[in-house]
């Protein structure tokens, strides 16, 4: 854990070749470490190594099912390779959970992009619309609905949705950005199981010198009435 919190950290400098061998390293100690499996995903992801991440992805849900980011980025990786159906069923169950808006954003909008590819015009403007009862303010969720207007052939409802679309706040990052910008590390996660087994330890430690202490005094009077 202390490999997978400096690796992690590493991660959000932007320097993931450095990171992913330190989160190797840590994957070597923990195989099932989730949070290193997810950071280490993420740099496979952002170099365009969709298979490598799939495969790390695959064995962190394989231990923990209900794990939506990464079900999120391995449909997604799935989705790039053309992995259509695999990465559809993969959305709708991420879809299924209750979990980050920001991550059902991103599901939403990556599954109208795989019904898009599928030929489902009709399919995808469904995902967007539902998003945006969701999430009214999404400009992105409003700008993929408006491609998928033009492409239907209506443009006069495309104009007419991007004209009304309000500038993003700048102290809401969208949830394209929080996807592509970083994984959802959970660094704090690493560091609050960190901090947990020092506790445990503690109370270990305390314990056995609790223990030592006793024996040391018992031998002591022992001697003591002895003489």
């Amino acid at each position: 854990w202390v490999l997978t919190s400096f690796g992690t950290s590493v991660l959000t400098l932007h320097t993931s070749g450095t990171s992913a061998g330190i989160l190797r390293d840590a994957l070597a100690l923990s195989p099932t470490n989730p949070v290193a499996l997810l950071g280490l995903a993420w740099a496979h992801e952002a170099h365009g190594e969709y298979q490598e991440a799939s495969e790390l992805l695959t064995k962190l849900i394989a231990s923990d099912p209900d794990h939506a980011h990464a079900r999120l980025r391995l449909a997604v990786c799935q989705r790039r390779m053309g992995e259509l159906d695999a990465a559809k069923r993969h959305f709708k169950r991420v879809l299924s959970q209750e979990t980050e808006p920001w991550i059902r954003s991103v599901a939403r909008q990556e599954m109208a992009r795989t019904l898009i590819s599928l030929d489902d015009l009709a399919g995808a403007e469904a995902q967007m619309r539902a998003l945006l009862e969701e999430s009214p303010d999404d400009q992105d969720a409003a700008l993929l609905l408006a491609s998928i207007l033009e492409r239907s052939g209506r443009a006069a409802e495309s104009d007419d949705l991007i004209a009304r679309i309000e500038p993003a706040s700048a102290d809401r990052p969208s949830s394209r950005y929080l996807y592509d910008s970083r994984p959802d590390l959970e660094i704090e996660r690493a560091r609050e199981t960190l901090r947990s087994m020092v506790d445990e330890r503690l109370d270990l430690l305390a314990s056995g010198l609790r223990w030592w202490g006793a024996g040391t005094a018992a031998e002591a009077q022992g001697g003591e009435q002895g003489q």
